[in-house]
């Protein structure tokens, strides 16, 4: 019998599962290519093996769910020599890595060792996108500035630190700076509320920032007089928290999408100052539910806007209905809408349904994300579902519109999931395993 430490490393990475068929469907992925080729014939892996563009995105995802097995002893420690393969095997093209877990201590112990330089035959500086997010924290070593890939990755232009919990230091982000001035998207969070004025600084080359403030409410950027920063190539801006006094000191002129999440009324005039400032065109909005006493002034700036973005807005009430129905007249250009829902019940499932019948000929496409449902509530759950695709199904016919409704972890019925993927094109949903990576955010 085959110990476990004679099977290849694939097997342990999640991107493995990701290549087998579900529901008895192929789903191809730019990011399983390599481990799909591998399996066909001793040909074919070594055309895999030998194409080394094939090789230049690694997904690895792991769960704290006694039902799922991707993390055993022997894989947590193999997780650095299968990236060192990864790395070794793209050989010269640009690598996106992306590190996911959620509540997992163990493998977040292992995670600065898993960064670690000293760990790789395969060059890093072929490091194009790091992503790392883990749901719980992480250990202060991670942000390492001897040993961190992030900071011997001259082509490094996409980083992003998420739901960590934990300010990322700003030595850091000085050796990112002085390793690479390609940078162009970045993601932290930062118990510093004038952090985004130091990171623009930093980084002048920066076309998308994503920031969490999380402290409290301070008067530190006041009290320090920071000099005002014009962010003249920043098209996307996504803040959450405490953030007015920062919001004071800030233009952007390019901003085309902003997106915004603030706690307190102080912040959230000062978005609206910050809009007016920057004299910019927007052509996005993505507004949240604490954010709806200054909804209505954003959207009267917003006239040339063609995508808005509802996150977690509570659908019993009318505030969403409400804001939709100021949106419209304001908003000429909207075509794209994105619901985010936290609640999955009926009342919610039939508001989302009303509030799409009802603009019907202003809308073109349709973005819903529900919250995930967990596996006790999906029996109670799933017929109520079953009623929002048959109406999306009817929208979708008699409207021309296009939507896409995602139900992360639920677990379709084989029979329902292959029927629904045999439907019309347009109306896509999760049909997938309960484990697929799904969208976290609005920029997924």
């Amino acid at each position: 019998m085959t110990s476990e430490a004679d099977l290849p490393f694939e097997l342990y990475s999640k991107i493995f599962l990701h290549s087998l068929p579900a529901n008895g469907v192929a789903r191809p992925h730019p990011h399983e290519s390599p481990l799909l080729l591998l399996q066909i014939c001793r040909r074919w892996r070594t055309i895999a093996l030998a194409t080394s563009k094939l090789w230049d995105s690694l997904f690895m995802e792991y769960r704290h769910d006694p039902g799922y097995e991707a993390v055993s002893p022997f894989a947590v420690h193999s997780t650095a020599a299968l990236m060192d393969l990864w790395f070794t095997r793209c050989n010269g093209h640009t690598l996106s890595l992306t590190l996911r877990s959620y509540k997992y201590p163990e493998w977040t112990a292992q995670l600065p060792h898993f960064l670690d330089l000293g760990n790789f035959n395969g060059s890093p500086s072929e490091l194009r996108n790091l992503t790392i997010l883990v749901i719980d924290g992480v250990v202060p070593s991670v942000f390492d500035c001897e040993t961190s890939l992030c900071t011997k990755s001259p082509l490094l232009a996409i980083l992003r630190f998420g739901n960590l919990f934990q300010s990322v230091p700003h030595r850091l982000l000085t050796s990112v700076a002085a390793a690479s001035s390609n940078l162009t998207i970045l993601q932290l969070e930062s118990f510093d509320p004038s952090c985004p004025l130091a990171v623009l600084d930093l980084f002048p080359r920066l076309r998308q920032l994503i920031f969490r403030y999380i402290g409290h409410r301070s008067e530190d950027v006041n009290n320090h007089a920071p000099k005002a920063v014009v962010a003249r190539v920043l098209s996307s801006l996504y803040i959450e928290g405490y953030l007015g006094d920062m919001l004071q000191h800030i233009s952007a002129p390019s901003l085309r999408h902003f997106g915004v999440n603030v706690y307190d009324e102080y912040s959230s005039h000062a978005a609206i100052s910050f809009i007016s400032r920057s004299r910019c065109t927007l052509h996005r909005l993505s507004l949240c539910a604490s954010t709806q006493t200054i909804s209505p002034t954003l959207l009267r700036l917003g006239e040339k806007v063609s995508r808005l973005d509802l996150l977690n807005f509570a659908f019993k009430t009318q505030a969403t209905g409400a804001v939709l129905t100021l949106a419209l007249p304001h908003l000429p250009r909207l075509e794209n809408l994105s619901l985010f829902s936290r609640d999955g019940s009926a009342d919610v499932f039939n508001e989302i349904f009303r509030l799409l019948d009802a603009h019907r000929k202003s809308l073109w496409r349709v973005h819903i994300i529900l919250q995930p449902i967990s596996e006790g509530d999906q029996p109670a759950v799933l017929p109520e579902i079953e009623k929002l695709v048959n109406g999306l199904h009817h929208l979708v016919e008699d409207a021309g519109m296009r939507i896409t409704l995602q139900t992360p972890h639920l677990q379709w019925p084989d029979e329902d999931a292959v029927e629904l993927n045999m439907v019309d094109m347009q109306l896509s949903y999760n049909a997938f395993p309960p484990y697929e990576p799904v969208a976290w955010s609005i920029y997924q």
